[in-house]
């Protein structure tokens, strides 16, 4: 051990070595690979929101339920079917 280097900074490079140097090309490379990455994980959470979305209407739909039941006129066919359900 020199008197420029310390125990600390033996320790430190001991359990986190520096990464290699990388060339500008290596670099680049790396940021757009992982601005790729971040891209499709948004696309991906906007295409699962779609889906829950659809999802939804479709759970809606299959037990013929309305978002506003409660203006729906009373004398209406789709009431009525309502209405003898419950």
């Amino acid at each position: 051990m020199t008197a420029r280097t310390s125990k600390w900074d033996i320790w430190s490079s001991a359990i986190s070595p520096m990464p290699a140097k990388r060339s500008k090309s290596e670099h680049d490379t790396a940021v757009r690979h992982a601005e790729n990455l971040r891209k499709a994980v948004l696309a991906a959470e906007e295409q699962v929101k779609r889906l829950e979305y659809w999802s939804n209407v479709k759970g809606m739909a299959d037990e013929d339920a309305l978002v506003h039941a409660e203006r729906l006129p009373k004398d209406s066919a789709h009431y009525a079917r309502i209405a003898l359900r419950d």
